[in-house]
């Protein structure tokens, strides 16, 4: 019955709540403080080698800058972005994989497999329970990866020859998502 309740977590609400520090560590956005985090990596980055971000917080900040101590400085930064961000340009509308080479693998049900289980959570949300549930595990349960086209072919080509067979037979590519795409569907694992 775990595959059949609904999430303990609101991914899309997850992901409104985590967009914003994207954004602000891609410098995005016309109120990102490029100039002051510039500053800040420069009185702050460098002796904060090999600390614990609870140590580096507490080293001495900036003159350049309003705030006590490192820590002080980072979080003044980042809540005034927050405060005037407009999400007019976002990560999320960035390409998985566009940047920096990137794979996201994620277990995926399909087929027949995915139909009952859709027809399943609906009975269960209905306070039915004698609802039928035979997967197939041969067929319908997947390693499913979200990248650019060329990556998805080196995966899928290496699967092939090294692990011919059902391991290879279970690789199902989804291509090239949106990182608000990706994570709306990668994370969706039941509660």
């Amino acid at each position: 019955k775990s595959y059949l309740r609904p999430g303990q977590v609101n991914y899309n609400g997850f992901i409104s709540l985590f967009s914003t520090m994207g954004d602000f560590f891609a410098g995005y956005g016309s109120s990102h403080p490029t100039a002051n985090l510039e500053r800040w990596f420069e009185g702050c980055a460098l002796d904060s080698l090999g600390l614990t971000w609870e140590q580096a917080a507490e080293l001495p900040g900036s003159t350049l800058l309003a705030g006590e101590n490192c820590g002080e400085e980072f979080n003044n930064m980042y809540a005034a972005y927050r405060r005037s961000h407009d999400n007019a340009e976002t990560r999320l509308d960035d390409y998985v994989g566009a940047n920096i080479p990137t794979i996201i693998g994620v277990a995926m049900v399909v087929g027949d497999t995915n139909d009952q289980i859709h027809a399943a959570q609906n009975q269960y949300l209905n306070a039915n329970e004698n609802f039928v549930w035979n997967p197939n595990y041969v067929d319908d349960f997947k390693w499913a990866y979200i990248s650019r086209g060329p990556d998805l072919d080196i995966i899928e080509t290496n699967m092939h020859s090294r692990h011919p067979g059902r391991l290879a037979n279970m690789f199902y590519g989804i291509g090239q998502l949106t990182w608000r795409e990706a994570l709306t569907i990668s994370s969706a694992e039941p509660g």
